[in-house]
């Protein structure tokens, strides 16, 4: 079974509870790793070191938008998620400095921050492929996993900090290129550039669970009922869900297609 679809499965067994002030999420490796040491083909050797001149950052920007979801607060409020600039820091280059935004309902904020990569595991064997170009065209497969901050930029309004941990799955093809990881794409529940963490209101100091994901959003127990790909419940819809359920859904809307096309972030 693919690794990401792993990783949506260990942690979609996490209910999201609303956070209080004083209460963290999980930090630490320990929020991934903990269920990789079980599997057979992912090393436990830290191999950051070996990777870490590679620019990780040209990977989060590749999906587009429409299949980048995210929610923030217990009742899965949609959160759209757009990564614009990464730029690799010269000096430390496990340092990438980040511009996004973030849209929840017709609120669109500005952000920038850094992320922070602090370990990468190798596969001892690369996934299999249904693509035979691909899989004949794999060198190296792997995890990078990171922290991340990242505060509002617009000082005009009330600060927003989002917090928390990441992780994306790359490969290295045939000729040294380092790829975005789709090579179990065509399976149920694949899902990659995984962020989990929590949307803090600098003003309010509430500070609520806010993840995102290409695909697959961690964390999403009571709101992903899908089993081949992402799928929002009936209880949801009314948390911002509904125009992506016609658009992708039976209806197969024009109208909300076109509206889950927009660049909304220009």
């Amino acid at each position: 079974m693919p690794v990401m679809k792993w990783i949506l499965i260990c942690l979609c067994f996490f209910s999201v509870q609303p956070l209080t002030a004083q209460e963290k999420p999980q930090s630490g490796i320990a929020l991934w790793k903990g269920y990789f040491d079980g599997e057979n083909d992912l090393s436990k050797t830290n191999n950051l070191s070996t990777v870490k001149n590679r620019d990780f950052g040209q990977l989060w920007t590749l999906i587009d938008n429409w299949f980048v979801f995210g929610f923030c607060g217990p009742s899965f409020q949609r959160m759209k998620v757009k990564i614009l600039i990464v730029k690799q820091d010269k000096k430390n280059p496990v340092v990438y400095h980040v511009t996004l935004k973030t849209k929840i309902k017709d609120d669109i904020k500005s952000f920038k921050g850094d992320i922070t990569l602090y370990d990468a595991r190798m596969f001892k064997t690369p996934h299999k492929s249904i693509n035979p170009a691909i899989g004949q065209n794999i060198k190296k497969e792997g995890i990078v996993f990171g922290k991340y901050l990242f505060k509002t930029d617009d000082k005009s309004k009330p600060a927003v900090q989002l917090a928390g941990e990441m992780c994306s799955e790359w490969y290295i093809d045939a000729a040294g290129v380092l790829k975005y990881d789709n090579i179990a794409g065509e399976n149920d529940g694949f899902c990659n550039d995984l962020f989990q963490g929590t949307w803090k209101d600098e003003q309010t100091h509430t500070i609520q669970i806010c993840n995102w994901g290409d695909y697959r959003i961690p964390q999403s127990r009571g709101l992903d009922v899908g089993k081949e790909e992402f799928s929002p419940s009936d209880r949801c819809l009314k948390y911002g869900w509904q125009n992506y359920r016609d658009a992708f859904g039976y209806k197969n809307d024009k109208r909300a297609r076109m509206e889950e096309e927009k660049k909304w972030w220009e």
